[in-house]
């Protein structure tokens, strides 16, 4: 007897589909991530204080709340679409997301300790939410972001 997801209500259908499609960038990601902790010596979640994650073909990465001392992430060069991975990391002081896909930045006001935010050569569109998701982060002192909308001209 073979397993149909078509017996399954669409719901989970659905679901089932994103997780297998999730399933393997989240691999990369994971093994990204343990390899940068090879390199740099860690045995502990705790001594981690950087992650060099840049140029790795990510599409998305996970969950990296582990590691609650994390100051310093690189993520740029990637093909990151959102940033829903980075909900509890709160010691976060530098974090460089440019050139990537990203649409939304949503979840960044869970980064209350935010310095340096690199977010330059991303996709977002939606200037509103941006702004709005920017407006809570007090201590952002340097900013580098370009918004791509269009305006129609009649």
């Amino acid at each position: 007897m073979t397993w149909d997801p078509k017996h399954l209500p669409r719901s989970v259908r659905n679901t089932v589909s994103l997780a297998r499609a999730a399933g393997p960038a989240l691999e990369i990601s994971r093994r990204a991530v343990e390899d940068q902790l090879k390199i740099c010596g860690h045995k502990r979640d705790a001594d981690v204080f950087e992650l060099f994650l840049s140029q790795k073909e990510l599409t998305d990465v996970i969950d990296l709340s582990r590691f609650k001392k994390l100051k310093y992430l690189w993520l740029h060069h990637n093909k990151l679409h959102g940033i829903t991975f980075l909900t509890r990391n709160y010691c976060l002081t530098e974090l460089y997301l440019n050139n990537n896909a990203i649409f939304e930045i949503e979840g960044l006001h869970y980064l209350p300790s935010l310095h340096i935010l690199l977010l330059h050569h991303n996709e977002l569109t939606n200037i509103a939410a941006t702004v709005k998701e920017l407006k809570g982060m007090l201590n952002l002192k340097t900013l580098s972001i370009n918004l791509h909308f269009h305006m129609a001209i009649s």
